[in-house]
């Protein structure tokens, strides 16, 4: 007995020195490697504010090492102190939800915060974009208990379309598959920076590369098929159903409102895949030649025989809808796209479980699908609001948009509004929306390289934006795209470009776009106050040059621009208030133009003030610093034909 005794001490020291070796190699590297820590916000300071920012990285441990593609959160701002004065709003979701194909400001959450900016002005609002590709609701509801830490005061949820193919879904482990309950663990799991590290040196053993070929959807998918009535995507529904489950409990015990939506796709599109037979090849020259009766004869013949294959419900659908039978063409559309063997869209039982969860857990669920299908022209939804089969483009992602504004009207989330009534919404175009050319050709661009690749065959995009562009537009957008640029900088260049050119809509447009997407950058309302002072808009540049610097009180153009427009206008303390601040900015530095600008504008408010001698010293001392500068000249010239 004692010997077996002795045999258990013995084993346990070693194993027992083992884990606190591991322990003390986790804190260790926890100290030592901060490049393997992957939070989900990391702290800026912008304006002397503290700010939390989305670390675009974050999603890193939700797919496998050495994955040779894993997609970005968006790095979006919110405040790290939040007063009762921010309104909050957190978007989460799927690719739809971050906006694919789009990055900037035709997105559900740009469009709906530039009318939540619009309806209550003066209100500090935030809405977070926490979308990303080829992510699930696996993911969604292990993230949710971090989001719901920064107390957002309204969650947003679109998603459904990734459950099959996001992490975790057809391609989980066989384990996994069985006792679901592990996949949470093994995401906490990959938190240890011991894991981190050793995954890291896994991928960097196995080398990981992207061939050309390879696309987001392949790498996802990796081209499994599965049967709707099968018991795998049973499992992936019952996986859904707990997942909506567990995210609206998270935030519901934190006492935060939540409002859902059921997702939409392109029932017009054709599926992806279906079993293949000779007689289906004749069909789309059929429906070309609008022999919309003889499509139906012949392939309800076969449906008699095979009543789940995607092909035949899909140009039954296709030819019912041309005879104008609607309702009865979208049931076998939905058929259709239930049957695709490729999972990429949603199928139906998605959407009934989002209601029946919503319903169970009191959610608001608002019907995207049903809105999507009126806004087009059959009552189906098809390429009037989608790009291809999944992605709305500008016009059906705004349409959800004010779908879920109206659903956080109704629940009156909204702070108070400080105008009485509230203005109408903006209508849907670029100018009152700011949607610039390059955030509608940069979806162009994108869109078609998706659709160029597996699994789409012979689908081709328009590209008006991009065709009717010139050659120095096109270029930014191409390093914009290919990440040579990132957006604030293209977005400059792009401005400065189109007001060059003279197409100053387009520039306010850009300008505008960088305003609500980076609100503490000084430069696009500096840019924009230029623009307007341009165009002789007096008013709206001083409000402008105004809001620069409340942004950079040192920036220098602005001082000068301002002080100038004041003098202009009548508002002479102002003026030289302004331009005594940029003479101060000055001192000690290799200036001389911008010294003689500020000492020409002093010249100018101290003679329409009437002090003649103090003008002729300041356009002495301009002059001094640049004998050129003709507005000092001819101003000297004045007075002293008036002395």
């Amino acid at each position: 007995m004692l010997r077996s005794r002795r045999q258990i001490v013995f084993s346990i020291i070693p194993v027992s020195l083992f884990v606190l070796l591991l322990v003390i190699a986790e804190f260790a590297l926890r100290a030592l490697v901060p490049s393997l820590d992957l939070p989900l916000v990391k702290e800026v300071t912008a304006n002397g504010l503290v700010w939390y920012q989305v670390d675009r990285g974050y999603l890193e441990k939700y797919f496998p090492a050495g994955a040779a593609m894993i997609p970005e959160l968006k790095p979006s701002l919110m405040r790290k102190e939040k007063g009762s004065d921010i309104f909050r709003v957190f978007c989460i979701g799927e690719s739809s939800m971050f906006g694919t194909p789009y990055e900037f400001s035709a997105t559900i959450p740009a469009l709906l915060r530039k009318q939540l900016r619009h309806i209550r002005p003066g209100s500090e609002i935030e809405v977070i974009n926490l979308g990303a590709s080829a992510i699930n609701t696996n993911v969604i509801a292990d993230m949710a208990p971090a989001l719901a830490s920064f107390r957002p005061d309204a969650v947003l949820l679109y998603a459904g379309h990734n459950e099959f193919y996001g992490p975790d879904g057809v391609g989980a482990p066989w384990v996994e598959k069985r006792f679901p309950f592990l996949t949470p663990l093994k995401y906490r799991a990959r938190e240890l920076r011991l894991v981190r590290l050793a995954q890291r040196l896994l991928a960097s053993l196995r080398g990981v590369s992207t061939p050309p070929e390879r696309n987001l959807m392949k790498e996802v998918s990796r081209g499994a098929t599965v049967e709707i009535g099968s018991a795998e995507a049973a499992r992936i529904f019952d996986r859904f159903r707990e997942n909506l489950r567990r995210i609206f409990r998270t935030f519901g015990d934190a006492g935060i409102p939540v409002i859902a939506s059921d997702v939409s796709s392109n029932l017009m599109f054709p599926p992806f895949e279906h079993p293949s037979r000779p007689e289906f090849g004749e069909i789309p020259g059929l429906f070309a030649a609008a022999r919309y009766a003889e499509i139906i004869e012949r392939l309800s013949a076969l449906r008699t025989a095979d009543s789940s294959d995607a092909f035949i419900d899909y140009w039954v659908g296709r030819g019912y809808a041309a005879l104008g039978e609607g309702e009865r063409g979208a049931l076998y559309l939905r058929r259709a796209r239930d049957e695709d063997l490729l999972k990429f869209r949603a199928p139906g039982r998605i959407n009934t479980i989002i209601r029946e969860v919503c319903s169970e857990a009191r959610i608001p669920c608002v019907a995207a699908d049903s809105m999507l299908g009126a806004g087009s022209p059959s009552g189906i939804t098809d390429g009037t609001l989608f790009w291809e089969h999944l992605h709305p483009n500008a016009r059906g992602y705004d349409l959800i948009a004010r779908l879920f504004l109206g659903a956080v009207t109704r629940e009156d989330l909204l702070p108070a509004a400080r105008s009485a009534p509230p203005p109408a919404l903006l209508p849907f175009d670029p100018d009152s929306l700011t949607l610039p050319w390059l955030d509608l050709a940069y979806g162009e661009l994108s869109i078609r390289n998706i659709t160029g690749r597996w699994p789409f065959t012979g689908f081709t995009v328009r590209t008006p934006s991009i065709d009717s562009a010139s050659r120095p537009e096109n270029e930014i957008l191409l390093e914009l795209y290919n990440r040579r640029l990132g957006w604030a900088d293209a977005c400059a260049r792009f401005g400065q470009l189109e007001e060059n050119s003279g197409r100053w809509n387009e520039a306010e447009r850009t300008y505008g776009a960088m305003i609500e997407e980076y609100p503490l950058e000084y430069y696009p309302h500096y840019r924009l106050a230029a623009l307007y002072k341009e165009r002789n808009e007096i008013p709206r540049a001083a409000a402008e040059y105004r809001r620069t610097l409340a942004l950079n009180d040192t920036y220098l153009s602005a001082r000068i621009d301002l002080g100038l427009i004041l003098n202009n206008t009548g508002e002479f303390d102002e003026a030289r208030l302004h331009l005594t601040k940029a003479l101060d900015l000055t001192e000690g530095k290799d200036l001389p133009l911008p010294r003689a600008q500020i000492c020409y504008g002093l010249a100018a408010v101290a003679a329409n003030t009437g002090d003649i001698p103090a003008a002729l010293g300041w356009l002495d001392r301009s002059l001094r610093l640049s004998p050129g500068l003709n507005p000092a000249q001819q101003l000297r010239a004045k007075l002293m034909r008036n002395r």
